[in-house]
């Protein structure tokens, strides 16, 4: 059995969760190392998860519909082009309190685990 890997981005828009499956493994290694050299910080966490499944699609046949079903904006064009191309799903952020494992070293690393990536802080 694989193991889940599951991105939260914390953020001024509120946390972001995505999931994926190591078929996208490759694709979210090259996004987390973008993100790195732009100063985002990534940590390991304790599993959270377990195999959460991400939400079932189902097609719109009815505009009216669309009021029942809200579109969620993620603000990082390069997670929401991830997502919007089928390589990872947004799922609800776990309410269990997020326990950190280490600092990750290299994206490779963070694209198969569960982590939390922190954007720098800046000053005011």
């Amino acid at each position: 059995m694989s193991r889940q890997r599951a991105l939260t981005i914390l953020n001024e828009a509120g946390d972001q969760t995505i999931v994926w499956d190591e078929s996208s493994d490759d694709t979210m290694t090259e996004i987390i190392r973008k993100k790195m050299a732009q100063g985002i910080q990534f940590f390991i966490i304790e599993p959270r998860f377990f195999g959460l499944l991400p939400p079932k699609r189902t097609p719109l046949t009815d505009a009216d519909e669309a009021r029942k079903h809200r579109a969620l904006a993620i603000k990082d064009e390069d997670i929401a082009r991830f997502v919007g191309e089928g390589g990872g799903d947004v799922v609800k952020t776990p309410d269990k309190p997020v326990q950190t494992v280490r600092k990750a070293k290299n994206p490779e690393e963070v694209a198969k685990s569960e982590s939390v990536g922190v954007k720098p802080m800046r000053g005011g």
